[in-house]
């Protein structure tokens, strides 16, 4: 009877190691790969997200560069465009009359066309 203990022990002893063994061989094709897959695909996403800002980024930037520039024209077109009315403002006034008639007689035939269309 002894010797049926002391076997059965010893088969025990050896189911416990071929356990403790196939767990490692588990954590080593199983596990271990898992956790390498799944840090690589984050490494992947965490690529792809800092492409994504750094990419908004740079658009964002570059609307912002055409908008000052959008900006900075508009306002040199209005700045002429103020000169310009107030130089034909001093012009009309120093002539006066005859600036005026003048603006009439230019003014006339586009009146005269807007009438007939």
């Amino acid at each position: 009877m002894e010797i049926e203990v002391v076997e059965r022990r010893k088969q025990i002893d050896v189911e416990e190691k071929e356990i403790v063994r196939k767990e490692k061989e588990l954590i080593a094709t199983v596990r271990r790969p898992a956790e390498a897959q799944a840090y690589k695909m984050g490494q992947v996403a965490e690529g792809q997200r800092t492409q994504t800002v750094e990419a908004a980024r740079a658009d964002a930037e570059r609307i912002r560069l055409i908008g000052g520039s959008e900006a900075a024209a508009i306002e040199a077109v209005g700045k002429a465009e103020a000169e310009r009315m107030r130089l034909k403002a001093a012009a009309y006034k120093q002539y006066g009359d005859a600036a005026m008639l003048h603006l009439v007689m230019e003014t006339l035939p586009k009146v005269g066309q807007a009438l007939l269309t």
